[in-house]
């Protein structure tokens, strides 16, 4: 196998570092919202708006929602370790966040539970992934993963 790659500067090791991070704190967003979800107890403290939210999940969601911080943190593994498979899992990431973002804003009331500030974080998030997705893109065109 005959893989060449250039050094990658420190400005790469950094920023994988840092989308690590934050797709661990979605793997820790995750496991709350679920929980949420699963123990209908937990839900009191919550505003009654937002525990219907909840009470109508449907359990497919919280698949897609572990799909997406799943795949962003095995990818985020990869870009770390130089291999180029990681772009296909920020694709599958990407998907997955964007499939879960149509669902609540489209089929939910979360806009009237939240308000237009619940806007703010999904769109950092979707940000985030499409930066993702190009960043690996271009770490394999110069070299960076192979």
């Amino acid at each position: 196998m005959n893989e060449s790659t250039n050094k990658a500067p420190t400005i790469f090791w950094i920023v994988s570092t840092v989308a690590l991070l934050w797709n661990l704190m979605g793997c820790f967003q995750f496991f709350a919202e679920y929980s949420f979800w699963k123990n209908p107890e937990s839900r009191d403290v919550l505003p009654e708006a937002m525990r219907g939210l909840y009470e109508l999940m449907p359990p497919w969601l919280y698949i897609v929602f572990a799909l997406a911080v799943l795949s962003g943190v095995l990818g985020c593994i990869g870009l770390l370790m130089r291999k180029s498979w990681c772009i296909a899992l920020f694709y599958i990431s990407l998907i997955a966040v964007l499939v879960q973002n149509v669902y609540l804003y489209l089929m939910t009331d979360i806009m009237k539970a939240l308000g237009p500030s619940t806007y703010i974080m999904p769109s950092v998030v979707i940000l985030f992934a499409i930066f993702l997705l190009y960043y690996s893109k271009s770490a394999k065109s110069k070299g960076w993963i192979a």
